[in-house]
């Protein structure tokens, strides 16, 4: 899941208590955890650029 992905970068940056909320809607087994909600879809975007040389 790409939201696990993003608190692995997020380590330090910021504080512990944000970090525990995004662990707590990650997890596939909590109660709290976004996999178990039907009503909300979690979506991603990434932008690429692409170069060449003349």
């Amino acid at each position: 899941m790409c939201l696990r992905k993003l608190c692995s970068h997020l380590d330090g940056q910021f504080p512990a208590e944000d970090l525990a909320a995004l662990d707590a809607v990650t997890d596939d087994e909590g109660p709290h955890g976004v996999l178990r909600r039907d009503d909300l879809t979690v979506r991603t975007t990434r932008t690429t650029w692409v170069g060449r040389r003349p």
